[in-house]
């Protein structure tokens, strides 16, 4: 009996050694880059399980990834690319008018994945024919969350007819299920109670008639999105060396545990920004960057520099850290921001201590330096002096708010 000849060019699996259709990670994708009008999503790659053909190991089939998405409030699922070959995808056509929840499945000739856990992208100011705009939570305490909105005139719902009511509705992801918190809210305002610490919620409005019509919901807000927009989880950034041959410098920073940035499950990516003499104002350098140290290119020789940085997490881009520079003139004084030291914490005090400043020797030594302390108190993002002409390098700062979080 001739044995049958394979054909060549092809794994050729029996049945039992088929390889079963791939997995992806359940953790949501993230945004790694991020523009004006344009943003970068990133995944993490399928697991593929590949049976042993013969001695060797199988050749594994060829992966791409689907994209799906919900256009809110819309509960359907679209694709919005397929036969992605990458684990990233930059997304550049997304509406203005819509929020998104985006997730990725991965497909192989044996089958497809189930989906990652979605990724939300609020963009809608409010969602086009709803009379609600996107709540925003104006005060956090302990426990409690003060929502805001603001009527939209529609043709449906013209102001000039009477008083509308609202419903706010409340979801804690990971769970999909929005449960009713209170109807028949007669003002644009709403105080949540009851809140856990650890716990993310989002909150939408729908508007209600006297006769009780409810119309679609506003796009959400959620807790931990507006405290990701508030804080900033950078520290010490600072100038570690700088390399005359290279023309390059690097840079260091300390990521910060603030909410929400201390889940150690979702990644935390940093992008840098730059601001030089020859053009004004900040602009993006470089994003993406999984650590906490990055070396720049392309440092001029003659310019002087200044850089900060942002966190890009599922929530959103953090506020910019305190900027650090590169000066080729010596300067009057040497910053002290990466001195600063915290002691004797107290809920409405603290202590302050730094390094003495550095004078350079051409300046007179009969005056001692005196310091200014400033602090910005979030969400503001305006930094005020606190106290002034202080001779020494400690003081103790009183008066502070035990609810408000300070940089």
């Amino acid at each position: 009996m001739m044995a049958r000849e394979e054909p060549k060019g092809r794994d050729i699996y029996r049945e039992s050694e088929t390889p079963s259709r791939p997995v992806l990670p359940k953790t949501k994708p993230y945004v790694s880059d991020i523009g004006k009008e344009t943003l970068r999503l990133s995944w993490k790659p399928a697991e593929l399980s590949l049976p042993r053909a013969g001695r060797s190991i199988s050749v594994p089939p060829p992966v791409s990834y689907r994209v799906e998405a919900q256009k809110l409030p819309s509960e359907e699922w679209i694709p919005l690319a397929s036969r992605v070959k990458k684990p990233s995808l930059y997304l550049s056509d997304l509406e203005s008018d819509r929020d998104y929840n985006i997730r990725v499945r991965a497909q192989t000739p044996y089958g497809v994945s189930q989906p990652t856990e979605s990724l939300w992208i609020p963009r809608a100011k409010a969602f086009t024919g709803v009379p609600v705009s996107r709540p925003t939570i104006v005060e956090i305490e302990e426990g409690t969350a003060r929502l805001q909105w603001n009527r939209v005139d529609i043709p449906a719902f013209d102001r000039s007819e009477e008083p509308l009511l609202y419903m706010v509705e409340m979801q804690e992801p990971p769970g999909y299920r929005w449960r009713e918190l209170a109807r028949r809210v007669p003002s644009t305002y709403f105080t949540v109670r009851d809140l856990e610490p650890s716990q993310d919620y989002r909150f939408r409005v729908r508007a209600e008639t006297t006769e009780g019509l409810l119309s679609e919901p506003s796009p959400a807000t959620s807790i931990f999105r507006t405290l990701a927009l508030t804080h900033t989880p950078v520290d010490r950034l600072e100038v570690e060396d700088y390399d005359e041959d290279l023309r390059s410098a690097r840079l260091s920073w300390r990521r910060v545990e603030v909410p929400p940035y201390g889940s150690t499950d979702e990644p935390l990516l940093y992008m840098i920004e730059y601001e030089d003499p020859t053009r004004e104002g900040w602009r993006s350098l470089v994003s993406g960057i999984p650590t906490t140290r990055y070396r720049v290119p392309d440092i001029s020789p003659t310019d002087n520099y200044r850089f900060r940085v942002r966190a890009l997490s599922p929530y959103g881009v953090s506020p910019p850290s305190y900027p650090t520079g590169l000066y080729r003139r010596m300067s009057p004084m040497r910053p002290l921001a990466q001195d600063l030291h915290l002691s004797d914490v107290k809920p409405d005090s603290l202590r302050l201590s730094w390094r003495s400043a550095s004078v350079p020797p051409s300046t007179s030594t009969t005056t001692r330096p005196s310091y200014q302390i400033e602090a910005l108190q979030f969400p503001e993002r305006q930094w005020r002096p606190l106290a002034t002409g202080i001779q020494d390098t400690s003081y103790q700062l009183r008066g502070l708010k035990p609810s408000s979080d300070y940089s």
